[in-house]
């Protein structure tokens, strides 16, 4: 078994201490979606948790609901199908602006999940995102 360094302990801490108050300032629905339903919300990271500096940063977090067959906006967010989120477009000019590469690691994402949809199921902000590629 895997035994934390303090000075990983301390940055789970700090998550965790995040996390709470993400829950507790935002409202109970899913970002992605907005549904309200007794869906499981989960404290989701635009950047992930291994770059330490984002990790606790509230503003790298999102409320997005998850469901046992992955069709949750959580699992569309990680899959690249950011369009589909009510705060996709915010969410990638965040990124933009604070990590361009995974900016671009994500647009990337995108353009490899286009395949399975019609343009015209992709909202405009999308698809002109995707021309910087």
């Amino acid at each position: 078994m895997n035994k934390m360094t303090p000075k990983r302990k301390g940055l789970e801490k700090e998550i965790k201490k995040a996390k709470k108050e993400v829950r507790k300032e935002r409202p109970n629905i899913c970002q992605g979606c907005g549904s309200r339903t007794m869906l499981f919300l989960d404290v989701s990271h635009r950047i992930p948790v291994g770059f330490k500096e984002w990790a606790a940063d509230k503003d790298n977090m999102d409320l997005y609901c998850r469901n046992h067959d992955k069709s949750g906006c959580h699992d569309n967010y990680e899959r690249g199908k950011i369009w589909n989120l009510n705060n996709g477009k915010e969410v990638m000019d965040w990124l933009k602006y604070v990590n361009e590469q995974r900016f671009y690691l994500k647009l990337y994402q995108m353009q490899d999940r286009l395949k399975e949809y019609k343009p015209e199921q992709i909202p405009m902000w999308a698809l002109d995102l995707l021309k910087l590629i």
